[in-house]
């Protein structure tokens, strides 16, 4: 484990997979109970690092989706929550569930009953009523960006076919 030292994030999930094996091995027999001796390893800390998007990949990823959107290269939806994402500076989980029955365009606002911080309410940018008020909506379906894989969805979606990998070469 010294030798991982300087990678703490890959040390740990190692010392986490073993510790895992040893304590099946525990449960299915294999070894005495609290034989395993992973129990008293401590995990090495771990510093979040924090990562902005540059104005070089920005533009990449916006011509990325002009383009994807124009020639049909990803589904409507998975555009939509991306473009989303940005306008509100929000986690991609937000975007994910995010009701119609939350969206006020009159009053150019969208909150959130609950979200990882609480519930909170954010304004919509020109950018974002427009991208609401042009949006595909599968009947039935609550959500503005529906899941387009669910086999239990009885909504109505047809996923348009992908060239390549989504968003491949946005980031430099």
């Amino acid at each position: 484990m010294k030798k991982m030292a300087k990678t703490p994030p890959n040390a740990n999930r190692v010392l986490s997979a073993v510790r895992k094996m040893f304590n099946m091995a525990e449960v299915w027999g294999l070894r005495t109970d609290g034989s395993n001796p992973c129990r008293h390893v401590p995990k090495f800390p771990e510093r979040g690092k924090t990562r902005l998007i540059t104005d070089g990949e920005l533009k990449r990823l916006y011509a990325y989706l002009n383009k994807a959107e124009a020639e049909g290269l990803e589904h409507p939806f998975i555009l939509l929550a991306v473009r989303l994402q940005f306008e509100f500076a929000a986690r991609m989980s937000e975007i994910l569930k995010l009701e119609w029955a939350w969206v006020d365009l009159d009053n150019r606002r969208v909150a959130w009953p609950d979200s990882k911080t609480g519930g909170m309410s954010k304004p919509m940018s020109a950018e974002a009523v427009h991208l609401l008020e042009t949006a595909p909506r599968l009947e039935r379906s609550p959500y503005v960006c529906p899941s387009i894989f669910d086999p239990n969805c009885r909504c109505r979606s047809t996923p348009t076919p992908r060239a390549g990998g989504a968003f491949s070469g946005v980031r430099g």
